[in-house]
C-alpha cells in the first residue's frame, strides 16, 4: 500500500525539480567545496575492494553513489526526481561505471525485499524525509549487523559560525533573483535546516529499530553532521 506523501517529499520536489542539469556546480559552489569534504568522509568509512552491496538514498545525480561504486561490489541509487535519476544512469553509462543502478523512488517506501544490502547511505535526505518511517525500511532491507550512513546540513551553534551563516544565505538569496530554477532553494533553505532536527529524530528512530553505535560526527564547525549505525 501507498503511504501518503511526506511535506518533506513535497518540499524536496518543489525544490529540485528543474535544478538536476546544474546541481553538481550549484553544490560545489554553494559549500565552497565542502560537499566532496563531506562526501569524503563517508567514503572514508567504507574499506576499498569490499564485497558491499551499497544502497545510496536521495541518490540525486549520483555524485555520491558513483564515488561508493568504486569501493565495492555493487550501489544501487534511488530518488524521487526523475531527471535526477537520468542523469546518474547517464553519467554511470559515461564513466563506465556498470556497477551501479538507478530508480526512482522515495526512501520511505525503498523498492527492495529484505536483507539485501550490507549498507545504506543518504546525502541531504534527513531534513526532507519521515524519518521513522525511514529508519523502518532501512532497517527491513540490511542485512544483519548493516550499517547505516545519513549526512547532512546542520544549523551551526557557534556565535561566529551562526554569523557567517547568515551572511551566506543572504548571498544566496540575492543570488535566487538572478537564477529562477535555484530561487525557491535559495530562499528557503535556511529556514529548512534552522527548523530540522533531524539528528535528534534520527537518534532516536535509530535507538527504537535496534540500531546500535549509534555515532555524531559534527563537520565543518558545525554546519554539517554525519550520523552513523549498526543494525543490532
Amino acid at each position: 500500500m501507498d503511504l501518503p506523501m511526506h511535506p518533506g517529499q513535497e518540499l524536496a520536489r518543489r525544490f529540485f525539480t528543474g535544478t538536476s542539469s546544474t546541481y553538481d556546480r550549484v553544490v560545489r559552489i554553494t559549500t565552497f567545496g565542502q560537499d566532496h569534504r563531506w562526501k569524503k568522509a563517508i567514503l572514508d568509512m567504507i574499506p576499498k575492494n569490499s564485497d558491499q552491496n551499497v544502497l545510496d538514498l536521495a541518490c540525486g545525480t549520483g555524485i555520491l553513489s558513483l564515488a561508493i561504486a568504486k569501493k565495492v561490489s555493487s550501489v544501487a541509487g534511488i530518488d524521487l526526481i526523475e531527471e535526477s535519476v537520468g542523469i546518474a544512469r547517464d553519467k554511470a553509462v559515461s564513466n563506465n561505471t556498470g556497477n551501479t543502478s538507478f530508480i526512482v523512488s522515495a526512501a520511505e517506501t525503498i523498492p527492495y525485499a529484505e536483507k539485501q544490502f550490507d549498507l545504506v547511505t543518504a546525502s541531504y535526505l534527513p531534513k526532507y524525509g519521515d524519518l521513522e518511517q525511514i529508519v523502518v525500511e532501512i532497517a527491513r532491507v540490511l542485512k544483519p549487523n548493516g550499517r547505516m550512513v545519513m549526512h547532512d546540513f546542520a544549523y551551526p551553534s557557534n556565535f561566529f559560525m551562526k554569523v557567517l551563516w547568515k551572511i551566506h544565505f543572504k548571498i544566496l538569496r540575492l543570488a535566487g533573483r538572478f537564477v529562477p530554477s535555484w530561487k525557491e532553494v535559495f530562499f528557503e533553505l535556511d529556514n529548512v535546516i534552522y527548523r530540522s532536527r533531524w539528528i535528534d529524530e534520527l537518534s532516536t528512530a535509530l535507538l527504537r529499530n535496534h540500531f546500535k553505535e549509534i555515532q555524531i560526527r559534527r563537520l565543518t564547525f558545525g554546519t554539517a553532521a554525519i550520523v552513523s549505525a549498526t543494525l543490532g
